[in-house]
């Protein structure tokens, strides 16, 4: 994967190629952080501290896109090693695709914010945004792992990930064949021919 360098003098993003880096540098006095690379040279995951630092970093750069959303938050998951409702997880995955695809933002890269005190709340977004990887952009258990991974609360273990992702992804496809047997509400006679 490739990573774009964010560099504070010229406030925009530029593409340098740094083979096996998941990262993109973001340069804050006092403190650097870290953008991880989630999709497609588009979406981007990073934590930071405060709303304060947030519009810092939108103030910096204005040529990317920063939002998040509450939802993990919300998430009635009873803490980070069980799985969230599925259809908090579909809440999740529209409420991302509504910017990755909304037209005025086609030519913007974006930043997907969370605040990092509250790490049960860091693991939920973790793997919700695991399930979009996986449901949204196509990405294999282990791959959504491997882009994850380096955002691990220290409690956390990429093999618990993984076992996570798996039986949401099991919940999920269930979910998606039951709701597609019920679109067409008869039943079909399959022996009628037209």
């Amino acid at each position: 994967m490739t990573a774009a360098t964010i560099s504070p003098s010229m406030g925009d993003a530029h593409h340098h190629h740094h083979p096996g880096s998941h990262y993109t540098k973001c340069r804050q006095r006092p403190q650097q952080r870290r953008a991880l690379h989630l999709a497609n040279q588009k979406m981007y995951l990073m934590f930071v501290s405060s709303q304060q630092e947030v519009l810092s970093f939108i103030d910096q750069y204005p040529a990317l896109f920063f939002f998040s959303n509450s939802i993990s938050k919300h998430c009635r998951a009873t803490d980070e090693h069980s799985l969230p409702p599925t259809s908090v997880v579909e809440d999740f995955c529209e409420a991302l695709l509504e910017y990755r695809d909304h037209p005025q933002l086609a030519s913007r890269q974006l930043v997907f914010y969370d605040f990092e005190q509250d790490q049960a709340c860091v693991a939920r977004t973790l793997l919700l945004l695991g399930a979009y990887l996986m449901l949204e952009e196509g990405f294999a258990v282990n791959d959504a792992c491997a882009a994850l991974e380096r955002a691990l609360p220290k409690h956390i273990s990429r093999r618990d990930l993984a076992r996570l992702l798996r039986n949401l992804r099991t919940e999920m496809t269930m979910r998606r064949l039951s709701s597609d047997s019920s679109l067409f509400p008869i039943q079909e006679d399959e022996a009628l021919a037209w």
